[in-house]
Formats: C-alpha cells, sequence, structure tokens
C-alpha cells in the first residue's frame, strides 16, 4: 500500500511503458484483467453506496460508529470509481495518460485523495473503538454526538485536501512518468523527495502503528473488564462492577461494530500486502505488466471487499445487499449470454 499511496509502479515483466499491456500480454491475460476490473467497479462501487443508502435510511442504524463507517464508504465507493479504472488505463492505454498531462494529473490527485481519505478513516474509527470502551457513557456522548463526529469527519477529509494541495504551493511536482505509464511524484528535486516521505509516514503512521495500537487496547479493555466481572462470584459485587467498570454504552452492537472494523482492517492489509512484496522484490525494474494491475487491482478490490463486510455483520446490511447483489448478477448473466 505504501509505495502505491506514492507511485503505482511495479514489475519485472519487461514490457515497454508506452506500448500498452496488450501488446506484451497474450489476449487471455488482458481479458481476465479487464473482465475482473469490470466486476470490481461496478460490484464495489454499488455495494458500497447501498452501505451509505441503508445507514442514512434506516433509523437504528444512524449511530456515531455507523456515520464512520458510511464516510468510510463514501471513500471506498471513490477508490473504485476512480483509482481502479485509472490503474486499470494507465496498463492498458498507457498513451492516453502521455497524451492528456490535464487528466494524467487530474486522476492522480482524485487517487491520492481518496487513498488518504481512507487511510485516516482507519484511525479515526480505531480511536472512536478505543473512545467508547475507556469513557463513561457522558463523556462518549459529550465528545462523540453528532456534532463532534461531524467535526471529525470532516477534519478527515479536509486533511486529505491538504496532503493532496501541497504540489500546489511547490512542495512535490506531479508530472507524467513514462516508466509507470502515468502521473506520479517526479523525484528530481529535493522538495519531492520529502512529499513522497510525508506520504509514506502517514501510510506507516496509520496502517503500522495508530490503527493497529488503538483496536489492540480496545480489546485489551474489553478483556480485562470480563475478567474482572468473572473474578467475582458475588452478584451484588458483579452489578456495581459492571456500572463502574464495564465500557459505558458498549452493547452488543457497538461490539459487533468494532469486529466489523477490525476485520475491515486485516482485510486492508491482506489485500495491500502482495503488491508491497511484489515492489520490494521488483524495486529496480519498475515496469508496468500483468502481475503488476492483477495484484494493483486486488490491493483496491478492498474497498470491494468492506461491502461485504458490513454485510456479514449486519442483518440490515445483509438482507438489502443480498437482494441488490442477485439483481446486479442477473444483469451482468444476461448481458453475457
Amino acid at each position: 500500500m505504501a509505495n502505491d499511496f506514492l507511485n503505482e509502479c511495479s514489475t519485472s515483466d519487461g514490457s515497454s511503458a508506452t506500448t500498452g499491456m496488450g501488446d506484451g500480454y497474450g489476449s487471455a491475460a488482458v481479458t481476465y484483467i479487464t473482465v475482473y476490473v469490470i466486476v470490481v467497479v461496478v460490484v464495489g462501487f454499488t455495494g458500497n453506496i447501498h452501505t451509505i443508502f441503508k445507514i442514512m435510511s434506516v433509523q437504528k442504524l444512524r449511530t456515531t460508529a455507523n456515520t464512520l463507517v458510511a464516510s468510510q464508504a463514501i471513500a471506498d465507493a471513490g477508490i473504485i470509481a476512480v483509482s481502479i479504472p485509472v490503474i486499470y488505463s494507465r496498463f492498458r492505454f498507457p498513451e492516453f495518460h502521455e497524451s492528456h498531462p490535464v487528466l494524467c494529473r487530474v486522476s492522480y490527485f482524485w487517487m491520492l485523495f481518496f487513498v488518504a481519505t481512507s487511510v485516516n478513516h482507519s484511525q479515526l474509527i480505531a480511536f472512536n473503538r478505543y473512545f467508547i470502551v475507556s469513557k463513561s457513557r457522558y463523556v462518549y456522548r459529550k465528545y462523540w454526538g453528532r456534532r463532534g463526529t461531524a467535526v471529525a469527519v470532516v477534519a478527515v477529509w479536509l486533511y486529505a485536501i491538504f496532503i493532496i494541495s501541497l504540489p500546489f504551493v511547490g512542495f512535490g511536482e506531479i508530472d507524467y512518468i513514462p516508466e509507470l505509464g502515468g502521473c506520479g511524484i517526479v523525484e528530481a528535486e529535493k522538495l519531492s523527495w520529502w512529499y513522497k516521505t510525508y506520504l509514506l509516514l502517514i501510510v506507516v503512521q496509520s496502517c503500522g502503528v495508530v490503527t493497529p495500537l488503538f483496536f489492540i487496547l480496545t480489546f485489551k479493555k474489553i478483556h480485562s473488564v470480563r475478567r474482572r466481572l468473572e473474578s467475582s462470584q458475588d452478584p451484588v459485587i458483579q452489578t456495581v462492577a459492571n456500572l463502574r467498570s464495564s465500557p459505558k454504552g458498549f452493547s452488543r452492537h457497538e461490539m459487533a461494530v468494532t469486529k466489523m472494523t477490525v476485520a475491515s482492517f486485516l482485510c486492508f492489509l491482506v489485500c495491500w500486502s502482495p503488491y508491497i512484496i511484489l515492489h520490494l522484490v521488483t524495486v529496480e525494474t519498475q515496469k508496468p505488466g500483468a502481475t503488476a494491475v492483477s495484484l494493483l487491482s486486488f490491493a483496491y478490490s478492498n474497498s470491494v471487499f468492506n461491502a461485504f463486510i458490513y454485510a456479514g455483520s449486519n442483518v440490515s446490511f445483509r438482507s438489502g445487499i443480498v437482494t441488490y447483489m442477485s439483481k446486479v448478477g442477473s444483469i451482468i448473466v444476461s448481458r453475457f449470454t
């Protein structure tokens, strides 16, 4: 994830960046990747939009945690609608990006914007989960009410805007890079190196430190409370301990949401790990190829899998998305038969 967050580049396949993926690989590989990208975009985008619609339309789902989930679903929908098609076009039609420099830069900024938003949402959600188990119900509602939640969500989106705005004020340069088949950070100047380092630190901080740390602390707190309650045999003491020591307001629903967000984060790591490993192995041969576009599409598919994780953790999500996906599947099958 970290290296793609900075520049999409890969592999040791050896095809030229200016010829396009189809010129160096068999038609079967090109067809497979094309179909995969189409399915991922259609299913993933509609699945995340359905999640947003459900949270907005079902009263019992309008909680603080689900508001954060809906905001992340918006970022995921943006990643699917923008990033995956752009990455595919880089490998399939690199000459398009070279001949349309403005669109090339715009597409890169949009990718960077949605990925930055998604990454920062992960640590915001993890912090929210820890806050609810470590503070009283009163304190939680004071800081994570409608106003507090709205401020946190807006801050995440504004921070993403700040990140992509730095090159406009001279902190880094974005331009077409032939080896990438598209736009990326030009490392010819020192400020661009610092910009790339800054982006890398954002990813490491969120995915490698803050998010896992808060999730670990959350479950450690839950485990300690349970052990404290189980250690007492007196029902009265258990009741008092439950009132004073249990995570305030941490209902079964909140526990389900916490598990869902942890599953989403783990899915993120699983999806991006293969591409990270590929990049580290082929660090000296940064050329486009079928392997790279496959792993990169799989990495971005994390945003697709999130919709199914949401559906698997909540009956309201599940009932609607199963019906919706069956309709989408029927339409796709009817088109190809």
